[in-house]
């Protein structure tokens, strides 16, 4: 699947997941705002808007809906 994150409405991020669906975009400015996670895959899409802290983001399981 296909992760594209946005900021402000620009791509700063691009990832492509593993095969437990897992994936990592590096170099976000801790504290930052303004995201927005697009996923896509055959099974549907998801997004997710939301604002960095100081460490990592974990957002557990994300479900897709049909397009």
């Amino acid at each position: 699947m296909v992760v594209v994150l946005e900021q402000d409405g620009r791509e700063v991020g691009r990832a492509t997941t593993d095969a437990f669906g897992e994936f990592k975009i590096d170099r976000l400015d801790p504290n930052s705002r303004g995201y927005r996670l697009h996923a896509a895959a055959p099974a549907g899409r998801c997004t997710l808007q939301f604002d960095l802290g100081e460490e990592s983001r974990y957002f557990g399981v994300l479900t897709l809906a049909a397009a």
